[in-house]
């Protein structure tokens, strides 16, 4: 699968420790302009691993809307463990229902997983119309770098070292 995802230059490295808890990738807001999942290719790579992945499937831009999804997913999940991943301002939007999760773990791109960014910008043109456009409604989009869209293969190495220090807490209570 990794091939068809023109990831060819990653390896699957062998006997990683995996996490018991699913990782669960949140979404920050979409548009028309910008609709892919928070590290599409991401997910894919720690799914080949052997990783439960999860995307987390919330409504476009409405804020009210996005937590009451998220708030009805929650609860259906009562007293199960996971592993968001997810942007500083999603981290925000959720705050109030993610208080009450104290078995699950929140990683925070770009401040619990820093990319090593060598982009320049705001992203691409299409990327950049995709935050105008959420402005132009009210909605505070997360900035190209907090989406996962990884373009160097030690970022993939470092994310899934980064999951295998989950897995690691996992063991150990922390």
């Amino acid at each position: 699968m990794l091939a068809c995802m023109d990831m060819k230059n990653l390896v699957l490295r062998p006997n990683c420790l995996l996490t018991k808890a699913p990782l669960v990738f949140v979404p920050g807001p979409r548009s028309l302009f910008y609709y892919e999942p928070v590290g599409q290719e991401v997910q894919h790579y720690l799914s080949e691993h052997g990783y439960q992945v999860l995307s987390l499937p919330l409504p476009f831009r409405s804020r009210p809307q996005r937590q009451l999804v998220f708030q009805r997913w929650l609860e259906a999940k009562k007293n199960q463990p996971f592993h968001f991943i997810m942007g500083p301002e999603t981290f925000a939007e959720f705050n109030n229902q993610i208080q009450f999760q104290p078995e699950s773990t929140f990683t925070v791109i770009g401040q619990d997983f820093i990319i090593d960014s060598t982009r320049s910008g705001g992203g691409p043109l299409i990327f950049r119309a995709h935050q105008l456009f959420c402005r132009i409604f009210g909605v505070k989009p997360e900035r190209y770098e907090h989406t996962l869209k990884l373009t160097n293969d030690s970022d993939y190495d470092r994310f899934l070292d980064h999951c295998v220090q989950l897995a690691e807490n996992e063991m150990t209570g922390d």
